[in-house]
């Protein structure tokens, strides 16, 4: 697999003259788990977007694998990014399985799906615990039941990188825990993840990599232990916090303590 990754300049956006995004800059490497985190409104949703191709207007870099992703035919960007949303709406009586189907639009050349795009849909829905929906409307699901859905249509990419907004927004705790040995794997296998989360003990369990945006701008960059202080939880959440150490190895972090 040819090493993906974002590198990210001097990156900034604003809406109507008001500024979101500042001096953004850093690179995401091919096999990490990067972790974003912040306050709402602190410019997370936007960073990914920009990442996933889907808004332009900004100023500085974004490139991936060392072209920016504007430059980049939609078709071939498709084969190697994948972008979970935080929800997704769809108007048409498509099943859950015909939704990953459609992960698998970017290999195809003709209106019909081959053996092979059910198989890796088929695979992608054992992963992420969905191949009993497989019939269902997909209008007709649960939240939960819908982002472990639309989790394996990304799957069903055979991304190089897998950009995720609050992927663990909707489910339950057992398929939270399910999702996350998943996105694991993925990253095991080589896999760029990255990660839009409001929760810091996930990052700090299982992101290799935490950036931590504060109004728009970078407060840190680093690894969870680097960047997930007592100090500055206090200084940019305004919650008291302590780590505690884990059995298994880490830290955990307790809040109002």
């Amino acid at each position: 697999m040819s090493a993906a990754a974002f590198r990210l300049a001097g990156l900034g956006f604003a809406y109507d003259q008001s500024a979101v995004l500042h001096d953004v800059s850093m690179e995401w490497q091919a096999g990490e788990w990067v972790a974003i985190c912040g306050p709402n409104g602190a410019g997370k949703s936007t960073l990914l977007t920009i990442c996933a191709g889907l808004r332009g207007g900004y100023t500085g870099t974004c490139e991936f694998q060392g072209r920016g992703v504007g430059r980049w035919a939609r078709r071939a960007f498709a084969r190697k990014v994948a972008f979970v949303p935080q929800t997704l709406r769809v108007e048409f009586p498509f099943s859950a399985e015909q939704v990953v189907l459609m992960g698998r639009t970017p290999f195809g050349d003709g209106l019909f799906e081959g053996e092979e795009d059910f198989a890796v849909a088929r695979r992608a829905m054992e992963r992420c615990d969905c191949m009993e929906l497989a019939k269902r409307d997909f209008r007709e699901l649960s939240g939960g039941e819908r982002q472990r859905v639309v989790l394996a249509a990304a799957l069903a990419q055979s991304p190089e990188a897998l950009l995720l907004d609050e992927p663990a927004a909707f489910l339950d705790l057992k398929h939270q825990q399910r999702m996350h040995g998943v996105l694991s794997e993925v990253k095991r296998e080589g896999t760029l993840v990255v990660s839009v989360t409001h929760d810091l003990n996930h990052a700090a369990v299982y992101a290799d990599k935490v950036v931590l945006l504060e109004a728009g701008r970078v407060r840190a960059f680093g690894t969870a232990r680097e960047v997930l202080t007592p100090e500055r939880i206090r200084e940019v959440f305004a919650v008291e916090a302590e780590l505690v150490a884990r059995r298994s190895g880490g830290q955990w972090i307790a809040y109002g303590l």
